[in-house]
């Protein structure tokens, strides 16, 4: 992790040695493995915590899946689809309207009839 070899290793002791001394190293060393083992435990704590994220955000996606696959919901998705493909869309519906009336209107002005012998329904604004 920091590239340390032999040599630089025993260089920082005698410098630790020298700087600090040999009646308080005991003491330092005892601190310095307090302050490793605790910043261990910090990091494992950390691993686990994300692991346990990790395993409630899986299950959650699995939960969803498994709604989303349950027979209710793929009954309603298939009448829907069928919904979908039986019901014709409104242009369609526009498009036949327009048809029919442009086909009428051609009809009754390229007939011979008056417009006094069609019988009247009560509609005053003639044929739609």
């Amino acid at each position: 992790m920091f590239d340390i070899g032999w040599s630089e290793f025993l260089f920082l002791a005698v410098l630790v040695l020298i700087v600090v001394g040999p009646q308080e190293l005991p003491g330092l060393m005892r601190r310095l493995g307090q302050m490793t083992s605790t910043v261990r435990n910090a990091a494992l704590q950390f691993q686990l915590n994300l692991k346990a994220l990790d395993r409630e955000n899986s299950m959650a996606e699995l939960k969803k899946f498994a709604d989303d696959v349950s027979p209710k919901n793929m009954l309603n998705q298939v009448e829907k689809d069928i919904s979908d493909v039986l019901t014709p869309p409104d242009i369609l519906d526009d498009h036949l309207n327009d048809t029919l009336n442009d086909t009428l209107n051609e009809t009754v002005a390229s007939s011979d009839v008056d417009e006094d012998d069609i019988p009247n329904d009560g509609n005053k604004d003639g044929p739609k």
